[in-house]
């Protein structure tokens, strides 16, 4: 009797507790991202993740945590405050963070009045935001200042965020702001926008050797960085040299590893939605080493990025040892000769640059000629046309570089075509027909006869 009873309640039990285990509980995962300032890249960037990942997983709910930036957000997760958060890469590493993927490239912008500041040792005895105190902005400051010999003692140090800095600018309460945020950042536009200002690059560009590159060297997690002419409106008025860091989406290293291994898939799978909410997240890709980041990665994201390899090659290592070993010898003999050719490219699209440099240089040093406007004008059309034909050649790579050449080659042709607008038509066309032919001929001269060219289309 007694064990019919018991296999009755089992037989009533089980479906109910099989129902509850999936339909009755409440699954749902809340997590918590630390972000930045509500106007800042972070935050941004944190929104669209958000999308993603819900959008993905209706079981998982992210709620975006505003700071003052890395170091708060480092705070915030090692004591189990938040499960994710952006930092900048050369954040001090801490045991209990791990790194999901590295994000983009955060730019160090320093904006300053242009009537009384005109170099970085010219910031001693001035008033300059240097971002929040202990901010990650602040402490990539501060030791950069000390590579140039100034130390807070040197001036006066204001430690207050972008959006703070921006209206103590405005009232002339501030002759300098450092931020380090993702190019065309919203609030270093509105910086930027205030009359008199300018961005002051941190040396000459084309410096070899010079204190950029230098500080690259003692603090590794930078990298020299070329802001580009007019990337904010009308500024710069000139590319600048500066320096960025990587910006790092990071978790606990106790996120479970089944939830970090989605996460990082759906953001890669999803990467046209977050570059459509941002363009910095053009620069998220699985291609990096592992070893430049300052948190290690965690066990689900890393689970992504190797996709658990099969066991064929342990099962049979000691035929394969010999293959591997061949093919490793093929492939570093081929990166080698690809690497080689790729640089080739790299060095000729530098020479656009250049030569679009030195025809920025005569607009902006003196009153050209209306036959001088027009004749830059059809060898900067010839120069575009030429620089596409050799994309589809293949000797040019398709890249940031290009990418950046067509931006800048775009707005000097439109500001060419401003100063033209003053012409009258029938002069113009007698203009083009005398100028084309001169004009056509300095870039066959520059671009195809050159025996740099023709040393470069020998190796690719």
């Amino acid at each position: 009797m007694l064990k019919r009873i018991l296999l009755i309640l089992f037989a009533i039990g089980a479906p109910a507790g099989a129902w509850y285990w999936f339909f009755g509980r409440d699954n749902t995962v809340e997590l918590k991202l630390a972000t930045g300032g509500v106007s800042g890249t972070y935050h941004r960037l944190g929104q669209a993740i958000k999308e993603c990942v819900e959008s993905e997983f209706p079981d998982i709910h992210i709620e975006l945590q505003t700071s003052r930036g890395a170091i708060e957000n480092l705070r915030l997760l090692r004591n189990g405050q938040v499960d994710l958060a952006f930092v900048q890469n050369d954040t001090p590493g801490e045991p209990e963070v791990t790194s999901l993927l590295p994000a983009h490239k955060e730019v160090l912008h320093l904006i300053v009045n242009s009537d009384s500041i005109h170099a970085v040792n010219e910031l001693a005895g001035r008033r300059v935001a240097v971002g929040p105190e202990e901010s990650g902005t602040e402490r990539l400051v501060r030791r950069l200042l000390q590579h140039y010999n100034l130390a807070y003692s040197d001036f006066l140090p204001v430690f207050v965020s972008t959006s703070q800095a921006q209206l103590l600018f405005e009232a002339g309460q501030l002759d300098a702001v450092f931020a380090v945020s993702g190019l065309n950042s919203a609030g270093c536009q509105r910086l930027l926008d205030v009359p008199g200002s300018e961005l002051l690059g941190l040396e000459e560009l084309g410096s070899p050797g010079g204190p950029v590159e230098g500080f690259s060297l003692v603090y590794p997690y930078v990298q020299p960085y070329v802001v580009p002419r007019l990337v904010y409106g009308e500024k710069p008025h000139t590319a600048i040299s500066t320096i960025a860091v990587r910006a790092v989406l990071v978790a606990h290293r106790d996120l479970d590893t089944t939830l970090a291994y989605n996460i990082t898939s759906t953001l890669f799978r999803h990467r046209a939605a977050l570059v459509a909410s941002d363009l910095n997240a053009m620069q998220i890709s699985e291609q990096f080493d592992a070893t430049h980041l300052q948190f290690p990665l965690h066990d689900g994201a890393k689970a992504y990025y190797e996709r658990n390899e099969p066991g064929f090659l342990v099962r049979y290592a000691e035929l394969m040892g010999f293959i591997l070993s061949v093919m490793v010898t093929i492939f570093a003999c081929a990166t080698a000769v690809h690497e080689s050719v790729k640089r080739k490219k790299k060095n000729r699209i530098d020479l656009y640059y250049m030569r679009i440099n030195e025809i920025l240089n005569l607009l902006s040093k003196q009153d050209l000629s209306n036959q001088e406007l027009c004749s830059f004008q059809i060898e900067l059309r010839e120069m575009r046309s030429r620089a596409f034909d050799e994309l589809v050649r293949e000797k040019l790579l398709a890249d940031e570089s290009f990418a950046i050449f067509q931006t800048v080659l775009g707005q000097c042709l439109t500001e060419l075509d401003l100063q033209l607008q003053r012409v009258p038509a029938e002069e113009l066309v007698s203009l083009r027909k005398k100028e084309l032919p001169e004009a056509r001929l300095r870039v066959t001269r520059r671009f195809a006869s050159s025996a740099t060219i023709k040393a470069m289309d020998d190796q690719i």
